[in-house]
């Protein structure tokens, strides 16, 4: 078991496999609680659940999850929060029609479904498929719940450090952005004898004209000192205030 656990907290790494994790976390469901099959479900960025493993190959559990993401035990979990056990399915069939008679068709009779929940942020459900009708005892309940919480830190984890990734991206593009900004209008000032302010907002009306963005165009004049010729006199509606040095 504690092995199990490890292997499912290991997630932080570069070469880190969504999708072979979680087939990890079904199968070892099957291997440490004794139940015929397991799937989890995730929501995705417009909190829609999808099928994102299932413990085996075969179509009929991967169909069985594919059935829940409407009217099913585990939308209903991961809406409430709160575990949920079903051990008489033919007596859900009301309730959840289409799972329920999927499920019957394919030999399950129970199921028990926990939240992937970390306080107040739902990212799934893990099902378990059962054949039999009696309860699950205490010790299989709370290797159940360990099992779900450590699928949910380290997938919270794991969003995390891909979240921080992106902003950290997103903030050095906006960084590089300004640097090249700024450098086209330091030559804009220097080539047409104008104040930096005067040169940002020739830079911003020739981009807005001519449809196009303004950190495409700093590059240009970066790397191509002529290309400021563009936003000269004779093509700039502020050439009142932008004229070339005559020095």
């Amino acid at each position: 078991m504690t092995k199990t656990f490890v292997e499912l907290a290991d997630t932080l790494v570069d070469d880190f496999d969504q999708v072979g994790f979680i087939r990890l976390v079904a199968a070892r469901c099957v291997e440490q609680l004794a139940v015929p099959a397991a799937g989890l479900l995730l929501v995705d960025h417009a909190g829609a659940l999808h099928t994102a493993g299932v413990s085996r190959d075969g179509s009929d559990v991967r169909g069985l999850m594919a059935a829940q993401q409407r009217r099913s035990p585990s939308l209903e979990c991961h809406r409430t929060g709160e575990r949920l056990t079903v051990r008489d399915l033919p007596a859900s069939l009301g309730r959840w029609p289409r799972f329920a008679s999927a499920a019957l068709a394919h030999g399950f009779s129970s199921v028990d479904v926990l939240p992937l929940r970390r306080r107040d942020q739902g990212i799934g459900a893990l099902t378990l498929f059962g054949t039999g009708q009696g309860q699950p005892d205490g010790e299989t309940i709370r290797i159940a719940t360990a099992l779900s919480d450590v699928v949910t830190i380290s997938l919270l984890q794991r969003r995390a450090v891909h979240r921080q990734a992106t902003i950290g991206r997103q903030l050095q593009r906006a960084l590089d952005s300004r640097v090249l900004i700024e450098q086209a209008k330091g030559i804009l000032t220097e080539r047409f004898g104008i104040d930096m302010d005067v040169a940002f907002t020739a830079l911003r009306g020739y981009c807005r004209r001519n449809n196009r963005r303004l950190t495409e165009v700093a590059a240009e004049i970066v790397r191509d000192l002529d290309a400021a010729d563009e936003l000269g006199p004779s093509r700039n509606p502020f050439e009142r205030r932008i004229r070339p040095r005559t020095d």
